[in-house]
C-alpha cells in the first residue's frame, strides 16, 4: 500500500503510519483465521472445518456430556498426547456448565499461570471462536 508523504505530513493528529499498519495486520489475522478454519486445502491450508478430521464430531441441539464422550473416544489414541479442543464459546459456556453426579464441574479452569483448562481430566486449549 502506498501512503503519500503530504498524507503522513497532515496527520499531526494521530499516528496515520500506525494506523495503517494496526489495520493491515488485523486483515492479515482476520485472513489466517479464515483459512485455518474454512480453507480450501487446494490454494489454501486445509481448514480443519473442511478436512476429514476422525476427530470431529457434530452434535444438533446443545452439546452434551455424550456429545464429548464421543469426541473423546472417536480420535485415534496416537493423537490423544497432543489433541487440542477447538470449540465456539457458546460450547465453551455449555461445557462450564456441564457437571458430574455430585455437582462439580467438568471442566476445571488452569492450576497454574500458562497451563490449559482441563475437560473431564483432559488438557486441551480451547479455540474461543
Amino acid at each position: 500500500m502506498y501512503i503519500s508523504d503530504e498524507l503522513v505530513e497532515d496527520s499531526d493528529s494521530i499516528d496515520i503510519v500506525k494506523f495503517i499498519v494496526t489495520l493491515f495486520s488485523e486483515a492479515i489475522g482476520t485472513e489466517e483465521d479464515r483459512v485455518i478454519t474454512a480453507g480450501n486445502g487446494t490454494t489454501e491450508p486445509t481448514g480443519y472445518n473442511t478436512s476429514a478430521n476422525p476427530g470431529t464430531i457434530a452434535c444438533s441441539g446443545n452439546l452434551s456430556y455424550a456429545n464429548m464422550v464421543d469426541l473423546e473416544y472417536t480420535l485415534p489414541a496416537k493423537y490423544h498426547r497432543n489433541a487440542k479442543f477447538f470449540a465456539h464459546r457458546n460450547n465453551i459456556r455449555e461445557l462450564r456448565k456441564m457437571v458430574d453426579s455430585n455437582s462439580r464441574p467438568l471442566w476445571s479452569d488452569p492450576i497454574a499461570p500458562g497451563q490449559p483448562p482441563t475437560w473431564h481430566g483432559l488438557s486441551g486449549s480451547p479455540c474461543y471462536a
